[in-house]
């Protein structure tokens, strides 16, 4: 009897007799991640842990810390297991998790690899170095989307494949806010992109495009826990707004929730026993955190490090945010101007202004992941007019662009437009051999 069960907050188990662990994707199992901002509303208990530990292969979505996270990778040290990863064009985690001794496969796109008799998987790589996984069981069709937001051709693809496969089909993506577009203001007015009801609606619409016949609420079970993102928490989607807004014939699974494959029946942890409540020793390590930050200040290093981050994208951020982009933090005030390519401290200028914490902002710019600091939603931008959020949202994708490779001159764009057509282009999708 094969079954599925998701722990934490993006960790899918897949488990064959006698609950013998088969695979599991993106374990995170403890702590926090997003500089002490997200936090589990349930992590996982010990025995669930020992079953991720037990399983053959981990495939890991992609390199957000919230599926890669070093801590939980610690305690699941190397030893019998294949590490999964995508096929991105760049990346650094599979060097990473070789040098901490873990043996490391990548996924060729597009082609179904086999797991054991009967399991196979495929993976789907991303434009933005973020990937969907498919699993075939004996009884059911998994299609683990987390944060990908595949564009409409591929999921057409991944929806005939569904019909060709015929088996019950069981989808599980994120489904609340993790970005910057809740966290604008113009005038100290907090002005949203998006309603959290939109995020049902799109939800919904995934399932009924792929005729999901499951939908497991999943890659969205974080708390906030920081002083400066704590007002997030009122934007979460959780599994009550889910319910309030659910229409359609796909059957809505309460979280963590663990599924048999072959009658589709389901068990879930009552929220009473949720491992989520916040104690001193999470407090301690949020106060340290935010310490730090009050304590940190730039150096010219910083200064250099960031202006050569924002430098990478000069020309398209002179053709989308033509005014410059302010940063502040611990106690500076920074603008880059595109158009001069000069970064200065003035208290005047700038289509928007960033503030971020100055430790989160030397951590970003030494491992060289400054786009991840618009998902711990802790960095407020406060627009010159409110009609600019689109733009700022393209500034935060271009940065995590420049955070891949992707913007280190005209052939590695051209490379990588060449990528993206070959994994996002439209072509048939066979079924399992």
């Amino acid at each position: 009897m094969m079954k599925i069960s998701t722990m934490g907050h993006a960790c899918m188990v897949l488990t064959g007799e006698e609950e013998r662990p088969i695979l599991a994707t993106d374990p995170w199992l403890l702590g926090s991640c997003y500089w002490r901002s997200w936090w589990m509303v349930n992590p996982p208990a010990e025995e669930q842990v020992r079953r991720v530990e037990a399983a053959p292969f981990i495939y890991i979505t992609h390199e957000h810390p919230d599926h890669l996270h070093p801590p939980s990778l610690r305690r699941l040290k190397p030893g019998a297991r294949t590490i999964l990863l995508p096929a991105f064009l760049r990346m650094k985690m599979d060097a990473y998790l070789r040098e901490q001794g873990f043996d490391v496969r990548i996924l060729p796109p597009r082609q179904w690899v086999p797991l054991e008799d009967g399991v196979s998987v495929m993976s789907l790589p991303q434009w933005s170095n973020d990937s969907v996984l498919l699993v075939d069981t004996p009884s059911a069709f998994i299609v683990n989307l987390n944060d990908a937001k595949p564009l409409g051709g591929l999921l057409d693809d991944i929806a005939r494949l569904r019909t060709e496969i015929g088996k019950p089909c069981i989808v599980l993506r994120s489904h609340s806010p993790a970005g910057p577009f809740f966290n604008y203001f113009e005038e100290n007015e907090r002005i949203p992109c998006r309603e959290p009801e939109d995020y049902v609606r799109m939800t919904q619409g995934v399932c009924a495009h792929l005729r999901a016949d499951l939908f497991l609420p999943f890659a969205s079970q974080v708390v906030y826990r920081r002083s400066d993102s704590e007002w997030a928490n009122g934007y979460r989607v959780g599994f009550d707004l889910l319910q309030a807004g659910w229409g359609i014939a796909t059957r809505l699974c309460p979280p963590f929730s663990t599924v048999d494959l072959e009658t589709l029946s389901l068990s879930a942890e009552p929220p009473a026993e949720w491992r989520g409540a916040f104690h001193d020793g999470q407090r301690a390590l949020v106060a340290r955190e935010e310490a730090r930050n009050g304590e940190a200040a730039l150096t010219d290093e910083d200064i250099a490090a960031l202006k050569a981050v924002l430098a990478r994208q000069r020309w398209l951020l002179a053709a989308v945010l033509p005014g410059g982009v302010a940063i502040e933090s611990g106690g500076r005030r920074l603008l880059y101007a595109p158009w001069s390519g000069r970064l200065r401290e003035t208290e005047k200028g700038g289509d928007c202004v960033i503030q971020v914490p100055a430790a989160a902002l030397k951590d970003s710019l030494a491992s060289g992941n400054f786009g991840d600091l618009c998902i711990g939603m802790f960095v407020p931008a406060t627009l010159r007019d409110r009609a600019l959020a689109g733009r700022v949202n393209l500034f935060w994708m271009l940065m995590v662009l420049a955070d891949y490779g992707y913007a280190d001159g005209i052939l590695s764009r051209l490379r990588w437009l060449v990528w993206v057509w070959r994994v996002e282009r439209r072509r048939p999708i066979a079924r399992p051999g």
